[in-house]
């Protein structure tokens, strides 16, 4: 089952890359379909390099082997512009950069490296004073949360509310202060059957009217899954 959820992403996938007409996926959702992988996978080398990318927006998270990440992930930068995402040393996602399509013979890590450099001067901010959070921010938030941040729900962030954990306009409206939250877990915190605060690094503690606390947190990204390159297992063991 996994290989066949796989077979069919990787076909939406092509053909979205490709340009090719796909009536049941409407132009405005076409961004939830996603390949994530460590930058080690990518380029075939590193710590990372024989960790799994990871298939987002097909139904839920899907592994997918370096081999098969590496190749796709080459080929669609060579078509279109990518997302990279800056992780400090734990994983923890700290901006989203687009780059247009790679240069003439596809990217290096210097490369890379150079125009993500370029990129980070003009980023645009991450907190804005309207109530509807920016293009930037929701990249952010659904990139660091890619699931419903309620503590039962698997919702994919792309179909659920960007939550204010502090309400607006007592507070802001920023990639700190938002959360992906579906109707359902966002209508019980409006009633405050649960109290909820929001950590920079994507986890939640759920507060119950028992007094119980519960805490989710954000799948990892490849890479940093326990026992991966550079998950807590793997540098635990040298």
């Amino acid at each position: 089952m996994d290989q066949r959820r796989v077979d069919a992403f990787f076909d939406v996938f092509r053909r979205i890359r490709d340009g090719e007409a796909l009536p049941t996926v409407p132009v405005r959702r076409q961004r939830e379909l996603g390949l994530v992988l460590h930058a080690d996978t990518f380029f075939g080398e590193g710590p990372a390099a024989a960790d799994p990318g990871e298939a987002r927006g097909a139904g839920g998270s899907t592994p997918i082997d370096p081999v098969t990440a590496r190749e796709q992930a080459q080929a669609s930068a060579e078509r279109s512009a990518v997302n990279v995402l800056l992780v400090d040393h734990a994983g923890v996602l700290h901006r989203v950069v687009r780059l247009p399509k790679a240069p003439p013979g596809g990217w290096t890590r210097r490369l890379l490296d150079e125009a993500v450099r370029a990129r980070l001067g003009d980023l645009p901010p991450l907190s804005c004073e309207s109530y509807s959070p920016t293009v930037a921010i929701a990249e952010h938030v659904r990139a660091r949360n890619p699931r419903c941040t309620g503590y039962d729900c698997p919702r994919r962030a792309a179909r659920c509310d960007l939550d204010h954990d502090t309400p607006w306009p007592r507070g802001p409206t920023d990639a700190i202060n938002l959360g992906p939250r579906c109707r359902r877990q966002h209508e019980i915190k409006t009633r405050g059957l649960v109290r909820t605060q929001l950590h920079p690094d994507g986890s939640v503690d759920h507060r119950m009217l028992t007094g119980m606390i519960l805490t989710t947190r954000p799948e990892p990204l490849p890479g940093y899954a326990p026992g991966e390159g550079y998950g807590k297992d793997a540098a635990d063991c040298g």
